[in-house]
């Protein structure tokens, strides 16, 4: 049996509830599932390695890859424990693993548009043991504040492809209906794969509320929108509907695919400010049995 974990980027855990026609397979639910960074690369490379983001050191130079490849200390133990038969397919931005360097152990890293077929590249590496999908389209609705154009209180926002200002309500509507189309794409790959084991998740959610602030990018502060994820289990051991309030943070996602996930809390240390510069550190705790962001503090 493979192993297939799907990462849709931004997705946030109450907006994976909109998604009924896939949640009518049999699944496993992981209420308590938290990501341990706000900010894909970071949040990425622990997932695949295991470490805490002050361990793997991609919160440095962000904005430089061949530094980040200097700094990383990752390897992906993911991609080990499958006999290093693992292959990645990651939508455009920090998820490209071999541009940062945490695809270490990985077979294949292939960096591909914002819009990932789930079921083709299932498809195409039915032979793998472990595939990697990661998609970017719902991040690209999501802009910088454009506080020259404001209406009242509410600011238009800029969409990164087309570079021109959009209102956060028009935002919402184009995010929920992409929303959709990333279930279409879920439905069939779970339809058509029903021997293999797939994990849906985020490797963060998204801060925003309507009328107010759309992103995660603030500051890249800690903050429950942007760490409490969605994780969502489907394959053969499913029988119906099982909600599962164990605590699992997303570093920890290779004991929970062997079977031995550890549940103790997590202090986690974010070295961040607004200009990506380690000027200042935030720690929070995740912790059990209900893992909420506190002792958050600069």
């Amino acid at each position: 049996m493979r192993t297939i974990l799907i990462v849709v980027d931004t997705l946030r855990y109450d907006e994976a509830f909109r998604w009924t026609s896939l949640l009518k397979f049999p699944h496993r639910w992981y209420s308590n599932a938290w990501a341990v960074a706000p900010f894909t690369l970071p949040a990425m490379a622990s997932m695949v390695s295991g470490l805490l983001p002050e361990k793997h050191r991609l919160w440095a130079d962000w904005r430089d890859p061949v530094r980040c490849r200097m700094v990383s200390r990752v390897k992906s133990t993911v991609a080990h424990d499958f006999g290093m038969d693992a292959v990645a397919v990651a939508g455009a931005g920090f998820a490209n693993g071999g541009q940062f360097g945490y695809a270490n152990g990985f077979r294949e890293w292939r960096k591909v548009p914002a819009e990932v077929h789930f079921p083709d590249w299932a498809d195409e590496y039915q032979g793998v043991r472990f595939l990697l999908l990661h998609s970017f389209e719902l991040h690209n609705y999501i802009g910088v504040p454009c506080p020259t154009r404001a209406e009242g209180t509410v600011f238009p926002y800029i969409d990164h492809d087309h570079a021109e200002p959009v209102h956060p309500m028009e935002q919402l509507e184009a995010r929920r209906e992409k929303l959709g189309w990333v279930e279409d794409r879920l439905r069939v790959l779970v339809r058509n794969n029903p021997a293999d084991r797939i994990l849906v998740t985020s490797d963060h959610g998204e801060g925003f509320s309507p009328g107010c602030s759309l992103g995660h990018g603030a500051g890249h502060l800690p903050t429950e929108e942007v760490l409490h994820v969605p994780l969502v289990e489907f394959g053969p051991e499913q029988k119906g509907a099982t909600v599962d309030p164990r605590f699992v943070p997303q570093h920890r996602l290779r004991g929970l695919l062997a079977g031995e996930l550890d549940t103790s809390p997590v202090r986690v240390r974010w070295p961040w400010d607004r200009d990506g510069r380690r000027k200042r550190t935030v720690s929070f705790v995740l912790g059990w049995p209900r893992a909420t962001i506190k002792d958050a503090r600069w």
